[in-house]
């Protein structure tokens, strides 16, 4: 089969970059899948066309492909790219990553709304099919369009490493949170410092490590820690990418966390669990009940309630052991990309047939 993927291809556009990799290399090596992926960073479609110098520099990808899978949508480029999908036969579908949740429409939304009337609405019609990574993302965007028939719920998947050399975490009294990933206001960072002053007055032994690439929202965060000399409770670190990096994070400290006011389906969050680490979010981040599971905890945006909720984990040290082994159990059981992939692969090969088998295609019900 041969596969297109349209998105952001740089490290730092988070996860729907590591969403393509990440399948590009599973049916690349499971199936021996052609995939290729246009970097929309890099795009300039609307100068091509109004040039007139035509489209050929990306006629031959869209005739070759048996599908696309967009994983960019604000883009004019990317409207460029479905009319032209759209005049040479090639089916193509989305998949979202909760740009169309209600906290996203919220931001810029005038110029959204405008996007979608002139242009969305167009390419949803044209459209073979759509991806959303959970229910509730499906629920927040139905009222937009008729997505239904068309639609379905499949999360994204996380290649799991059998752990190997990796140095553990040597017991100390200090309690470490991790946060990778983005610096952006959607992730609710700000009330991570908010609730330091509470943890510095009562003297509580805790560190946050921050780690995620340069922004204007991450020199804001970097400017407060420094006003506020919380350096000793929080610290600001450089990105990391490759994953045994990732890891070693993981499995040096010991909680992970992310207060978002919005989030489709973290990457991160998943990772941290499949090594061990469990977790500390807010319900916005459309995850499982993780207090039902056993492999973490739920707190608000009111920094009071995340020093009381953080203060009143009361987990020894073998409670810590077992919460680690219920997340690795947990993550290998519901998103190891071997079961994940080959899902999305089947839904492929529908959408290019134009029959829909899967149970959860024509979400109606809902």
């Amino acid at each position: 089969m041969k596969i297109l993927f349209v998105g952001k291809k740089s490290s730092s556009a988070g996860g729907p970059s590591t969403v393509m990799t990440m399948l590009k290399n599973y049916l690349e090596k499971s199936f021996n899948d052609d995939v290729n992926i246009i970097n929309s960073d890099t795009l300039s479609l609307k100068k091509i066309f109004l040039s007139n110098k035509g489209s050929s520099k990306f006629e031959k990808e869209i005739l070759d492909a048996d599908i696309i899978n967009f994983h960019e949508f604000w883009d004019i480029d990317v409207v460029f790219l479905t009319r032209l999908a759209s005049a040479l036969g090639t089916p193509f579908f989305f998949t979202f990553h909760g740009v169309l949740n209600k906290w996203s429409l919220r931001q810029n939304a005038v110029t959204k709304k405008i996007f979608l009337k002139y242009f969305g609405l167009h390419m949803f019609k044209m459209s073979a099919g759509f991806q959303f990574l959970t229910l509730q993302e499906y629920s927040e965007a139905k009222n937009i369009y008729n997505f239904s028939n068309k639609s379905f719920i499949l999360q994204n998947g996380i290649k799991i490493k059998e752990l190997k050399d990796v140095k553990k975490k040597e017991k100390n009294d200090v309690l470490k949170i991790l946060y990778l990933g983005r610096f952006h206001s959607k992730k609710g960072l700000e009330v991570i410092i908010d609730s330091i002053n509470f943890f510095k007055e009562k003297k509580k032994n805790i560190f946050f490590r921050l780690v995620g690439p340069d922004s204007k929202y991450g020199e804001t965060l970097k400017k407060r820690i420094k006003e506020e000399k919380i350096e000793k409770y929080i610290s600001i670190e450089e990105p990391v990418y490759e994953l045994e990096k990732k890891i070693e994070l993981f499995v040096n400290s010991d909680f992970f966390i992310l207060p978002s006011y919005d989030e489709a389906d973290s990457m991160a969050l998943k990772e941290s669990l499949a090594y061990g680490l469990p977790v500390i979010i807010t319900k916005e981040c459309k995850f499982f009940d993780v207090e039902k599971n056993k492999i973490g905890f739920f707190i608000d945006h009111d920094p009071i309630n995340i020093y009381e909720k953080i203060s009143n984990i009361n987990c020894d040290e073998n409670e810590l052991i077992e919460m680690s082994k219920r997340c690795v159990n947990f993550a290998t059981k519901i998103y190891n990309i071997n079961n994940v992939g080959n899902f999305y692969r089947e839904n492929l090969k529908e959408i290019i047939s134009g029959v829909q088998y899967s149970p959860n295609w024509n979400i109606n019900k809902n």
